[in-house]
């Protein structure tokens, strides 16, 4: 059975079945009990929804990596936040990545550099009394294949769970051999999230 996270994809999913069987009672009706006949087009109606399913699932899929790489990323600020240790398994950044800031500045960085000033602002987080951080929304934007844009809104939380503030952020991400990647991103007010 396919895993759509979706809804909107199961809906879909679940009018084609709709459809395609009512197209099936209606050739029965239209056209007779010939079974040469009914056989083609229930084929037919068959081969096109295996078709519209599996490209459906190959979009499902990508959100889903691209929901994956956002996943980690969270996982990866939380530990470090909550127990001190940064995960260095779960990469998040192309080999080079740019910060780009609101005061009109923009700094090229490798992987191994971005986690390094991770590590600074977690703890500087961590100094405010960030306990915890979490999505508060993701808007995934295709630009093509290989590349979309990201724009989330995270919430820090306190220890007892108070909001200490809200941060919006803006990736550029790509695609390559070792999955959805950020290779941009600027952080900037939650309005613009």
């Amino acid at each position: 059975m396919l895993h759509l996270r979706n809804p909107e994809i199961q809906i879909c999913t679940t009018r084609l079945c709709s459809l395609a069987a009512s197209i099936t009672i209606t050739h029965d009706l239209t056209f007779g009990d010939t079974m040469k006949h009914q056989y083609t087009l229930k084929t037919f109606i068959t081969l096109g929804f295996i078709t519209l399913l599996l490209a459906t699932h190959a979009k499902a899929n990508a959100a889903d990596s691209i929901e994956n790489l956002f996943d980690n990323y969270m996982l990866k600020y939380n530990t470090y936040i909550q127990s001190g240790e940064f995960n260095q398994d779960l990469h998040l950044y192309r080999d080079k990545v740019m910060l780009v800031t609101n005061n009109g500045s923009q700094t090229v960085l490798t992987a191994a550099e971005m986690d390094q000033r991770v590590v600074v602002f977690l703890d500087n987080l961590k100094q405010q009394g960030v306990a915890k951080v979490q999505w508060e929304s993701q808007n995934i934007t295709r630009l093509d294949t290989n590349l979309a844009v990201v724009k989330n809104v995270a919430i820090r939380f306190a220890s007892d769970n108070s909001v200490v503030n809200r941060v919006g952020a803006t990736y550029l991400i790509q695609n390559g051999s070792n999955g959805w990647k950020i290779a941009a991103f600027s952080i900037h007010t939650p309005e613009h999230g």
